[in-house]
């Protein structure tokens, strides 16, 4: 999808069309003058951090998204990561959004659908609950798929720790 096909606005029931055409247009407009695309990343644990820190060292802006960001203590991330609420985060996102989110706290991601339309959702995730495969409900990111039908919902990295993230393919050494 194009950055002008972008510039439709995210509706969300709750928020006036106006409010909501300002608000991506402005998000927009940052990210096109910064040159990379931004990347939403829902979520604010360690896989969130790291992957924060590769996408900043590789010049896109990340987003991180929170259920609740005034929790969060200063320097938790890396300086120039934007510390924002779910919805600034996936608004803000211009493709892609990697969701870091474990399934207990899929409700909070209920209201983002429309937001996330047309977008790429990279399920990171490995956590089923039970440690050996998907539950009678699938995967998480079957899961995903069927809450985020108007979205592209991918499974990636899944096989990619916190630590590898952050340290690099050198930064470790097999025991």
């Amino acid at each position: 999808m194009s950055v002008g096909g972008m510039r439709a606005p995210l509706l969300c029931e709750s928020t006036p069309e106006e409010e909501v055409e300002e608000e991506v247009e402005v998000l927009h407009n940052q990210q096109e003058a910064r040159g990379h695309p931004s990347v939403g990343i829902l979520g604010s644990g360690d896989f969130s951090r790291s992957l924060a820190a590769r996408l900043l060292a590789s010049g896109h802006r990340a987003l991180v998204g929170s259920r609740d960001p005034s929790r969060l203590p200063g320097g938790l991330f890396p300086e120039g990561a934007e510390v924002v609420s779910q919805r600034e985060a996936v608004l803000g996102a211009e493709r892609v959004v990697f969701a870091a989110v474990f399934p207990e706290h899929y409700h909070s991601l209920a209201g983002l659908r429309e937001a996330l339309a047309g977008k790429v959702l990279v399920d990171v995730s490995n956590a089923d609950g039970s440690g050996r495969g998907p539950g009678p409900e699938g995967s998480n990111a079957q899961r995903l798929a069927r809450m985020f039908p108007q979205s592209h919902v991918v499974k990636g990295f899944n096989v990619v720790s916190a630590w590898a993230l952050q340290t690099g393919a050198h930064g470790w050494q097999q025991a």
